[in-house]
């Protein structure tokens, strides 16, 4: 858990400190003649909205009917996890360092599936040579796909899917030029799968001008989300936007439900919001709002500045709670009245949350790094605390979340620390 925070503030700090802040004029694709009508602005309106949240209580594991889910002894860490159907995918490993000097990946070397209703765990995928980990997975019905690197900063990087239908293994993207792109730096956790469809974010970085030291001094960066289909690998790039490398750049998150897909874009100290339509094919400007912080890094933290959509189509995003732009909140509304805005919590600077692949109708849930898992009743507007539990999860259904957990092995050795799995019924 401590290797996997420390990875995420590392690889997001590093990342943002090759864009600085400023305005630009910049090419943008967006495939949808009326997004103007559709584009809200509230860096005018900045006010602290109702809350969403009107009881709170604090529970422990106890508490609930939950299941400990032992995992293999080769499995010392989990790097991923998602949950399908009946199943849960997860990646895991030996934990060891993988270098000797940083950047200092852990080996994360497998790629598990556990069955809910049989108990069973099964090894189905392992890194090949040259990689390190397996930090990523996602699955639907018909795919489960993942990703190999050996860098947390721009090495190679070969995402792999798995077709469930009929067993067949395939490489989507096999990048082992080094060179620097978001799917290997900034990106870890924004690739998104939908259907037949995998969703690429992506950046470049193309360096013309460099002082007598090396250091860059121009250049470009151009920011992309491309679909990629899985069944005949044919891509289709949705959003583009290239801009010189001393102004703001950087797509920040992406989110995906049965209908949409929403992502953030950052630039010069603002985040645009979009929403793409995976029926209809067109992507529109959904909102316009101000930085938790600028992506030179400050005692902001924005890391918070990330977006998630819920399966019944409400989006989660951070915006100013004052004029000033000095305090921020988590709020959550409607794809289809973003005016319906309703408060979540205040954000505070010294922690960031994790949030599941998932975000169903009844629930919605993330991991507090100082406070817990923190699942919100819908129906009842109830915020209970479950102070036992974080790390990676994701929901089982609507009532149940699978989540990592932490334990303490006591033996002749001494308190050893142990990683599993526990099924919590939210019911």
């Amino acid at each position: 858990m401590y290797y996997k925070l420390k990875k995420f503030f590392l690889i997001v700090i590093i990342a943002t400190l090759l864009i600085s802040s400023g305005c630009s004029n910049i090419h943008e694709k967006v495939n949808n003649k009326n997004s103007k009508e559709n584009y809200i602005s509230q860096n005018e309106n900045n006010t602290i909205y109702e809350p969403i949240i009107k009881n709170k209580n604090i529970a422990y594991l106890d508490n609930f009917k939950y299941k400990t889910i032992e995992l293999p002894s080769s499995c010392n860490t989990i790097g991923s996890l998602v949950v399908s159907g009946n199943f849960v995918f997860f990646t895991g490993g030996s934990n060891k360092p993988a270098s000797s000097s940083p950047p200092c990946l852990t080996y994360i070397e497998k790629l598990f599936s556990y069955n809910i209703k049989s108990g069973e765990i099964t090894n189905i995928a392992q890194i090949n040579n040259g990689f390190a980990q397996i930090d990523w997975v996602d699955a639907n019905k018909d795919w489960i796909v993942y990703r190999e690197i050996n860098s947390e900063y721009g090495g190679p990087v070969r995402i792999c899917a798995i077709n469930r239908n009929n067993g067949h293994k395939k490489i989507v993207i096999d990048n082992d030029k080094g060179k620097c792109t978001g799917i290997t730096s900034q990106h870890l956790y924004n690739l998104n799968l939908y259907g037949n469809f995998l969703v690429v974010p992506d950046f470049s970085l193309k360096v013309t001008k460099r002082d007598k030291n090396g250091k860059i001094k121009e250049g470009m960066i151009d920011n992309s989300i491309s679909i990629v289909d899985l069944l005949t690998n044919k891509r289709d790039v949705i959003f583009s936007k290239s801009s010189p490398i001393n102004m703001s750049g950087a797509i920040f998150s992406t989110s995906v439900n049965s209908s949409y897909l929403v992502f953030n874009y950052a630039e010069g100290g603002l985040q645009t919001i979009y929403l793409y339509d995976f029926n209809k094919k067109v992507l529109k400007k959904l909102l316009n709002v101000a930085l938790e912080s600028d992506p030179q890094g400050s005692n902001k933290n924005y890391l918070m500045s990330t977006v998630v959509l819920t399966e019944d189509n409400n989006i989660i995003y951070s915006c100013p709670a004052d004029k000033e732009n000095s305090d921020f909140e988590t709020v959550i509304a409607p794809i289809s009245d973003i005016h319906k805005v309703k408060r979540l919590f205040r954000n505070t600077p010294d922690y960031y949350l994790m949030w599941p692949r998932h975000e169903p109708k009844n629930y919605i849930a993330w991991v507090n790094r100082k406070k817990g898992l923190m699942v919100l009743n819908k129906n009842s507007e109830t915020l209970t605390t479950i102070r036992d539990v974080g790390g990676v999860f994701d929901f089982v259904d609507d009532d149940k979340i699978v989540s990592e957990y932490s334990t303490v092995v006591h033996s002749s050795r001494g308190d050893v620390p142990a990683i599993n799995l526990i099924l919590i019924n939210l019911d």
